[in-house]
């Protein structure tokens, strides 16, 4: 952004830290913006693998210079800020696009890329590289582009663990490079495709979607772009098509909302694991979920690639209706995950309204009540819509959706696996009084991998749905909204002790209720909640 900096952004402990085996509620910074951790479905927070440590947080999200002062919907930047492993700064937000001069920047999504440095597993290291991807109008007068860049965590010369890690974006790159198009809502996973290659065996896989693609018969279409880095994001490409991306979708039906999803993959550095469950899990499967209209409604889809983005040929799941909808069924807003043995979980909302941004025109963040705010179907923030949530996996053993009471209004799910396969789900949910939508709360609920975990891991075979989900805001006199949950590199690391699954959330908290308070000038703070269940024996 080009405007004076006025204030800087201030991270605040909230609650007091709570030892092991209980959440706790962690400020780490503030936003202008009611959907600064919203929308792309894309993995806002990632955990680094330092060494002998347990890992730093790494958090990314869109706001204004002027968080105190500012109303929605104006241009903004990319942040970023950094806690230890109990959600205490390292760094404090720290703007990183500005230097840069983009006119607006939204939407980012992270991941990190380990690399292991030694070959005997009682001395391994690593160091971490954090990739980030944004939509960025460049100049008032462009359209939403993708942009790629890199921070380096820690380097070779320093592996493990950094004494802090730096935050400055480098090599930042446009990867879409459509200038006549908007690029919207990217989202950022990474795999280790090559067994036994520790430098150079992690490929960096990125969707988007894409506006006012021409079709046949003249009419034009979002559709999901695909593209890959097999050189740590120096250079990007689709695998298929060999020029910038390919078009994974390429339907005149509208594709909308992608998430994307790999494996585990690498080693973190304890030999305990190294022995366990954790080391090398090389995969070339890439998971991505989306939603399409269809001729009466909006469903959402599934497909993969069996190898490595360069085909699509693993199949295409109508998830709505394995899932149990309607030819009329209108679901969006998916967010996908996978376990150690490739099989998809996927969380969506349902009850949501066909929407367009080439038909409605497209201004982010100006009113959660007007369409046009957002990039994918109508949520009908705010009691519009009624919506409730749906889970699915392609694992036959997972279990069914769970049943929630129907006088909620329950938007924008994401899903999560720890190192154990067990699964977590969270969302926003208010209730629904006489037609008056309450306040906004984040809920989450979990169910637990029944069989123990081996090497190779064995195909999850779950249990029920904890009897009730969790309020994990517990904030009546505010809007918490859009949850995130990272789906690997967090508690994956981590031998439980706690009867609970471990799991890392991530949301935006709006002073005051309702769309008046969302837009109103002042302070958003983004929160994070986690479960620490670490194992001494480890550590």
């Amino acid at each position: 952004m080009k405007h004076l900096k006025t204030v800087l952004l201030v991270t605040a402990i909230i609650i007091a830290f709570t030892v092991n085996a209980f959440p706790q509620l962690v400020a780490i910074g503030q936003s202008s913006e009611w959907e600064a951790t919203g929308f792309n479905n894309g993995r806002r927070m990632v955990r680094d693998c330092s060494g002998l440590v347990d890992g730093f947080y790494h958090y990314v999200w869109h706001s204004q210079d002027n968080p105190a002062n500012a109303p929605s919907g104006s241009d903004c930047d990319i942040f970023y800020a950094c806690t230890d492993e109990n959600g205490f700064s390292i760094i404090a937000p720290i703007n990183l696009t500005d230097k840069f001069g983009f006119t607006d920047n939204r939407y980012p999504s992270i991941a990190i890329e380990n690399y292991a440095l030694d070959t005997a597993p009682s001395t391994w290291r690593t160091y971490n590289t954090l990739h980030v991807v944004w939509q960025c109008k460049q100049t008032a007068l462009t359209n939403y582009e993708i942009m790629h860049g890199v921070i380096y965590v820690s380097t070779p010369a320093a592996p493990a663990p950094p004494p802090a890690p730096p935050a400055e974006l480098v090599n930042v790159q446009n990867i879409s490079q459509t200038p006549t198009r908007d690029s919207l809502v990217p989202a950022i996973d990474i795999n280790h495709f090559t067994p036994g290659a520790p430098l150079g065996g992690q490929h960096i896989h990125v969707v988007w979607q894409e506006e006012n693609v021409p079709h046949a018969g003249g009419a034009n279409a979002s559709d999901i772009f695909y593209t890959r880095s097999t050189d740590s994001g120096l250079t990007f490409s689709g695998p298929v098509s060999g020029g910038l991306w390919d078009n994974i979708t390429n339907s005149p039906r509208h594709s909308q909302m992608p998430s994307i999803a790999c494996a585990i993959d690498v080693f973190n550095g304890f030999p305990v694991q190294y022995l366990g469950f954790d080391c090398y899990y090389p995969t070339n499967y890439v998971h991505v979920a989306y939603n399409e209209n269809t001729p009466l409604g909006v469903h959402v889809y599934y497909l993969y690639s069996t190898t490595d983005g360069n085909g699509w040929g693993g199949g295409l799941t109508d998830v709505t209706a394995a899932a149990g909808g309607g030819v009329a069924a209108r679901d969006g807003y998916p967010n996908i995950s996978c376990d150690m043995r490739n099989y998809a979980h996927i969380v969506f909302m349902r009850n949501v309204g066909r929407h367009s941004p080439l038909t409605t025109g497209y201004n982010p963040g100006m009113d959660p009540t007007v369409v046009s705010s957002f990039p994918g179907p109508n949520p009908g923030m705010y009691g519009a819509l009624v919506n409730d949530i749906i889970y699915w996996s392609s694992n036959v053993l997972a279990p069914a959706s769970p049943v929630l009471p129907a006088v909620y209004d329950r938007e924008f799910p994401t899903v999560a696996l720890d190192r154990f396969q067990n699964v977590t789900i969270n969302w926003q949910e208010c209730q629904i009084v006489a037609g008056v939508p309450g306040n906004y709360e984040v809920f989450r609920d979990y169910c637990f991998n029944l069989n123990v975990p081996v090497r190779p891991p064995a195909v999850p075979n779950y249990g029920a749905w904890a009897a009730g989900p969790n309020n994990d805001s517990n904030d009546a006199a505010n809007d918490d909204l859009f949850p995130n949950l990272a789906h690997k590199k967090e508690s994956m690391y981590y031998i439980r002790v706690a009867p609970f699954p471990g799991f890392t959330e991530f949301w935006n908290k709006v002073t005051g209720v309702g769309a008046g308070a969302c837009m109103a000038p002042g302070p958003k703070n983004v929160y994070s909640r986690n479960n620490v269940a670490r194992d001494a024996a480890v550590n």
